[in-house]
């Protein structure tokens, strides 16, 4: 519907793609703001997801959609749309609305931090005071 309503100002000039991912960006952003906090802690990120017939990564704790949940919205966002959509770090700057250079340094972030969390064990997290994660 927002994309009916929204179309006299697309520009033919850009891609739709961006235009159509920017809508859903904030859309998602509209209903986070709108839903009670549910933040999930380093501690949850890092516990084994239990199930049979599960990968074996996610059987070592390694599951990305709680691994994605610790991060902070800014880097999540960046990291879905460079890897998940497959998105140039252009087409990322232009939905997300700020610099190429921003993107890169969210991406960096965001992977040394999944880096981080994926290494280390429930066990050490748990006894650990989490780390303030730069943007």
């Amino acid at each position: 519907m927002r994309v009916v309503a929204a179309a006299r100002r697309f520009d033919r000039t850009r891609r739709f793609s961006t235009w159509l991912f920017q809508i859903a960006i904030n859309l998602a952003r509209d209903a986070h703001r709108r839903a009670a906090p549910d933040r999930v802690a380093d501690e949850q990120a890092l516990a084994p997801a239990v199930g049979a017939g599960s990968a074996p990564a996610t059987e070592a704790g390694i599951d990305a959609r709680r691994l994605l949940a610790a991060l902070p919205e800014p880097q999540r966002s960046v990291v879905v749309l460079r890897v998940f959509h497959d998105l140039s770090e252009d087409e990322v700057a232009a939905i997300l609305d700020c610099p190429r250079g921003t993107v890169k340094s969210r991406m960096h972030h965001a992977m040394a931090r999944l880096l981080a969390l994926a290494t280390t064990s429930p066990r050490d997290a748990a006894g650990a005071a989490p780390r303030r994660v730069q943007r």
